[in-house]
Formats: structure tokens, C-alpha cells, sequence
């Protein structure tokens, strides 16, 4: 359900509508991380912001709408996004299900990491916070808020919080810059196991 609920977040878009100074700031920001990878750990809080889940694991993106998040624990899941397909493998339940990326819509696979200002500005309203930049929906979304968090010149974290209040908060560490390998961003079903669509 936590990759369910991240592939959602990560599919979005956002708006610069502050000074220009504001857009210089987000726009390096974001052109630094078209493509890199990085170490993740991740945290979920219900509404009375109870800790309800952590995981960790690895996380790849890169231009083209592509992003690569394997969670390594407690258990295994994988993610895989790519020009025409978003897949989601369950080794445990030898189950991986797959829909279709939807290239109209102005929600789309990694466009945060493109820095694609053109194209994120109608999305998403932006305020700026101590440590980074508050995004919120135009439109009805999934979620109610997404908050990105700077460190200097990295993306250290993406934090959401969901329409029934649940916030998930997610830091990166462990930054390389070198953009990922083609293969990383394309997933085949192992034998055996059960493919179902997604949608």
C-alpha cells in the first residue's frame, strides 16, 4: 500500500508561481536531479500522527518520465516507471500488476525531476518553508499537500499528507548523480508469477 500510495505522490507536477527569485531557486534545484539515485527511508503517520509504518530501500530517476523505487524492508517491493508503463511486483505474493502511463495528463511520471516549469505551473500552488517548498493541489488530488525538503543543493526529502490527514514522510541519502542505467527502468515478470492490470 505505501508504494501504492508513493507512486501516486511521485506522478505529480508543480507549480512555480512566487518571484523570480523563487523560480531560479527551484529551477537549479530540480535540474540537478533530472537524473541520480539515492538511498531512502521512509515514514508513515495516521491522522493523530501515530508512527503507522517504516521501510527503506533505493530509489532511481531520470528524464523521461522514468523512476525506479525498491523498498529492500521490511519486506521487498518494487516499483518501475517508464515512458508507456507503471508496474508494482509483490516477490512475497508473486503478483506484479502494470497499467498504462496516461502521456495527456498533466500528472505524469517524474515530471517534479524534468523541471518542466512550463508544464507544472497550472497543478500546484507553491509557498516557500524553512527547508524547502509547499506544494498545494489547484484541483482535487489524492492528497492535500506535498512539501519538498532542501538541504543546500540536494533534495533531501518529500514529505505528503493525504486527504484523511495520514502524512508520509520520505528522506534521501546517499546521492549519485550519474544517470541510471536504461535497464533499471524496465521489468519483465519472473516466471510464475501472476500478472494482473492495474487499470
Amino acid at each position: 500500500m505505501l508504494l501504492r500510495i508513493l507512486s501516486m505522490t511521485l506522478l505529480v507536477s508543480f507549480s512555480v508561481a512566487n518571484s523570480v527569485a523563487e523560480d531560479l531557486n527551484l529551477d537549479e534545484l530540480l535540474a540537478k536531479h533530472q537524473a541520480f539515485s539515492a538511498r531512502f527511508e521512509q515514514l508513515s503517520f495516521d491522522e493523530n500522527g501515530e508512527l503507522m509504518a517504516e521501510s527503506a530501500g533505493t530509489a532511481s530517476l531520470a528524464s523521461g518520465q522514468r523512476l525506479r523505487w525498491e523498498t529492500t524492508s521490511p519486506w521487498p517491493q518494487l516499483l518501475v516507471v517508464n515512458n508507456t508503463t507503471v508496474w508494482l511486483y509483490d516477490p512475497d505474493l508473486e503478483q506484479a500488476s502494470y497499467r498504462t502511463v496516461d502521456t495527456t495528463s498533466p500528472v505524469n511520471p517524474a515530471l517534479l525531476f524534468n523541471a518542466n516549469t512550463d508544464a507544472i505551473k497550472a497543478v500546484f500552488d507553491i509557498s516557500e518553508i524553512e527547508n524547502g517548498f509547499r506544494f498545494t493541489p489547484l484541483e482535487s488530488s489524492q492528497f492535500s499537500l506535498i512539501e519538498l525538503i532542501q538541504d543546500g543543493n540536494l533534495i533531501a526529502g518529500l514529505n505528503y499528507v493525504d486527504l484523511i490527514g495520514q502524512r508520509t514522510e520520505v528522506s534521501f541519502f546517499q546521492h549519485n548523480y550519474s544517470v541510471p542505467s536504461d535497464e533499471l527502468f524496465e521489468f519483465v515478470p519472473p516466471e510464475g508469477v501472476e500478472v494482473v492490470t492495474g487499470g
